[in-house]
């Protein structure tokens, strides 16, 4: 049995939205992880505390700046995909609307990637000269 209730749909509609952000932030988060690699403990195993606190040294723990900034950046490269993608299949205001997001967003990704890429594996800024 289907029910066509707006308020059922607009709810669904919410947690569906919701749940993709917060996947795309965590995938993100995991990918960044394993980017900076993951330290085995000398039985194999792989431990590090959940949170940390926030401070850039040589025990980061699993959620820390640099996998905070690879979720955001995972969210942000993510929703400039979608963005593109309505632009070439659709006509109208919509591809309007998603290529103004589009044209916004490709700076931002290219600033968080800056950013993340300019710090080491212990989380301090690196040294460019």
């Amino acid at each position: 049995m289907h029910v066509g209730l707006r308020v059922w749909r607009s709810f669904f509609d919410g947690c569906f939205s919701i749940s993709s952000v917060l996947l795309a932030v965590f995938f993100g988060a995991a990918l960044a992880n394993v980017v900076r690699g993951v330290p085995l403990g000398p039985d194999q195993y792989f431990f590090l505390p959940l949170w940390t606190d926030w401070r850039a040294g040589i025990n980061p723990g699993i959620l820390d700046w640099y996998t905070v900034l690879g979720g955001v950046l995972a969210l942000v490269a993510l929703t400039t995909h979608g963005a593109l993608y309505l632009v070439l299949k659709t006509n109208g205001e919509l591809g309007l609307r998603a290529g103004r997001l589009a044209r916004g967003l490709c700076p931002l990704v290219c600033r968080i990637d800056r950013c993340e890429s300019r710090r080491n594996n212990d989380g301090a800024l690196l040294d460019r000269r």
